[in-house]
């Protein structure tokens, strides 16, 4: 399993989707996490589409950034829960023993978030029994 998280600036330009392919082939992740990808489901399932990947989004709502996860199609991949700030998915491996978890969590520069953003973290880690990975983005904090 090769996991892949990027801070995209947004997801919207031809030469941005052209890096994020490059990525892909150089790196051939299974999981691909993506913050600030500034843009509408339908340009994530556009880009799913071209890179023969499944996936999950959340949209961009008004100054929010934006979050992705792609995964290659033969990743069993179970959705846990998801804000305009995470994604917490369990990676599910050939043997019980080998699943895991992944939570992308991106947090902007405003400190009066902080305190919030330490209270999720600390929630999603309060009912861990499987290997976790997580990538954050706090900004500042």
């Amino acid at each position: 399993m090769n996991p892949l998280a990027w801070n995209y600036q947004g997801l919207r330009g031809y030469l941005t989707v052209r890096h994020l392919e490059s990525l892909i082939r150089d790196f051939d992740p299974s999981l691909i996490f993506l913050v600030k990808i500034k843009c509408k489901g339908n340009r994530i399932e556009m880009v799913n589409r071209r890179f023969g990947n499944f996936g999950m989004h959340v949209d961009v709502v008004g100054r929010s950034v934006g979050l992705a996860m792609l995964w290659e199609r033969d990743i069993d991949v179970q959705l846990l829960c998801f804000s305009s700030h995470h994604v917490d998915v369990v990676v599910h491996g050939t043997k019980p023993s080998s699943s895991w978890r992944f939570t992308g969590f991106y947090r902007g520069y405003d400190p009066r978030h902080r305190k919030e953003a330490w209270r999720l973290l600390d929630t999603l880690s309060a009912h861990i029994s499987i290997s976790w990975l997580y990538q954050r983005s706090l900004t500042n904090c």
